[in-house]
């Protein structure tokens, strides 16, 4: 089994939902689960992002798919226009009028995606939002410390009373 697909079968056992989304500006990444499974979820969580696997074979799919993606998108009428309309707007070198080709996930490295993930992406700096019945449990687990592995250490820590916002 390859890192994502056991990462898969622990979330799908589980019932978890992710969903990410990344854009100029941020990068989100929504966790839906059941508050039982949280001791488990939450540090399986951390360690995606503290240690990310960045396996060869895991990322040659991911490349093959994602080829295919942007090159099926770039001959649909909204995303051409979408495009254009940025291009025009920012100009072709400012970032959002930048667009991916398909022969930019061609020339893409692994190596390129692994600098690119531990220069920007740092637990330290992450918001962290809980919604729905928080319980008292919930909120302890997310302002806890070590409730997050160790290995974080390595590229920050997370200032819980700072990153914690509970929505009722």
């Amino acid at each position: 089994n390859s890192p994502s697909t056991a990462v898969a079968e622990f979330f799908d056992f589980r019932g978890v939902i992710l969903e990410t989304n990344c854009d100029v500006y941020q990068s989100t990444l929504t966790l839906y689960m059941l508050r039982r499974h949280a001791e488990e979820v939450l540090p399986m969580i951390e360690e995606m992002f503290s240690r990310p696997a960045f396996s060869e074979d895991d990322y040659k799919v991911w490349q093959s798919k994602r080829y295919e993606e942007i090159s099926t998108l770039e001959h649909r009428t909204a995303p051409m226009a979408r495009r254009q309309f940025y291009q025009s707007l920012f100009g072709e070198r400012h970032p959002l009028g930048r667009y991916a080709t398909p022969q930019d996930v061609q020339k893409l490295q692994l190596a390129t995606i692994k600098d690119f993930w531990h220069r920007h992406y740092d637990l330290g700096c992450c918001r962290i939002v809980a919604a729905g019945a928080v319980d008292e449990r919930l909120n302890v687990l997310l302002r806890r410390p070590e409730s997050f592995n160790a290995p974080m250490r390595e590229y920050g820590r997370i200032d819980a009373s700072a990153t914690v916002t509970l929505i009722r």
